[in-house]
């Protein structure tokens, strides 16, 4: 049955199910209409994911709260992501979600029955941001359009196909906390070559890979005030260029 909530809480350990086109509607009350420290499961295709948000309603991930975002397509829902909050999205078979340009904290991408190249819009993630599985497709962070994807924590890449552009787009990640390629691929498709990964972190950086592959033309930056160690991880297999900028600082 669809559900119709307000000042819903659901505490650290406790789960709710949306089941497939069950949407819970949230009315605006006083207060967070919705406060999750625990974990949504959605499978609903219903209204963005399974919400319906009212004019005014706000729904709250608290750190420690999770969404579990198992749906082909449709809208991730909009809602205020507290520094440690998680958003995994899994379902995703060959349609990519929409509102995913939100202010994330920590961004899981798991899709293991993905078989489409994907693109994705992604912005903002303070906190970690994972490339976990594509299937036998790819994601897509811009197409055409010149696009600054910004991580305030760590980068994780460990299977599928990062592809930061396509078309004529250039793509700017920045990434202020470890960097790390344990598989899959990172590379661009594009026409354009502006293509860049800034290391912008106060505290030193770690560059690890131990598996993967890094093709195609992508740049690398270490800006001013970043250190970053290399340990004994080599940056391969791009065609761009590496910068140290001046303030900058390198360990290998």
């Amino acid at each position: 049955e669809n559900v119709t909530a307000d000042q819903l809480l659901i505490e650290a350990g406790g789960q709710v199910t949306i089941n497939s086109n069950v949407t819970v509607t949230l009315v605006n009350g006083t207060g967070t209409d919705m406060s999750v420290s625990g974990t949504v499961l959605t499978n609903s295709t219903g209204s963005n994911g399974g919400f319906n948000i009212n004019a005014g309603a706000n729904l709250l991930f608290n750190a420690g709260g999770t969404l579990k975002y198992n749906v082909n397509g449709d809208n991730v829902p909009t809602a205020t992501w507290s520094a440690g909050s998680t958003c995994i999205v899994s379902g995703v078979t060959n349609a990519e979600p929409n509102s995913l340009t939100q202010t994330f904290s920590h961004l899981i991408w798991d899709n293991t029955n993905q078989t489409a190249d994907l693109d994705i819009s992604i912005t903002t993630v303070r906190g970690n941001f994972q490339i976990l599985n594509t299937g036998t497709g790819s994601v897509r962070l811009t197409r055409n359009g010149d696009v600054t994807t910004t991580v305030g924590g760590d980068f994780l890449l460990s299977g599928g196909i990062l592809n930061l552009s396509r078309g004529n787009g250039n793509l700017t990640m920045n990434v202020a906390g470890n960097f790390s390629i344990t598989g899959g691929t990172l590379t661009e498709t594009g026409n354009a070559k502006g293509n860049i990964i800034n290391f912008n972190g106060s505290a030193t950086q770690i560059y690890s890979k131990t598996a993967g592959t890094i093709s195609n033309t992508i740049n690398f930056a270490i800006l001013q005030g970043a250190t970053v160690n290399l340990g004994t991880s080599v940056l391969d297999g791009s065609n761009g260029t590496f910068i140290l900028n001046s303030g900058g600082g390198i360990i290998t």
